[in-house]
């Protein structure tokens, strides 16, 4: 239910995550044959996560994160497995 009132763009939940002063940013996790996390795509950020990050929601909606920070993957620290662990404990 969350998902789809957020990406309706047009209700409280959605006004209050693109105007709060946290940064946001909505994924989908992509795991691999064995269900582990190996990617997320980026589904939607708000003006607080671009001011943040310094990345543009017009040029990261829809690509996985290892396309727009190549590199991440091969990190000594394991970015993408920590970030959706964290998320998945929730």
């Amino acid at each position: 239910m969350v998902r789809e009132n957020y990406k309706q763009g047009n209700n409280k939940i959605h006004l209050l995550v693109e105007n709060m002063p946290d940064a946001f940013a909505y994924h989908q996790i992509v795991v691999d044959s064995d269900g582990n996390p190996v990617d997320y795509i980026f589904l939607g950020v708000n003006a607080a996560f671009e001011t943040m990050t310094g990345l543009k929601k017009d040029d990261i909606i829809g690509k996985k994160v290892t396309e727009v920070l190549p590199g991440i993957a091969d990190s000594d620290y394991d970015w993408i497995g920590i970030k959706v662990n964290k998320v998945m404990e929730r």
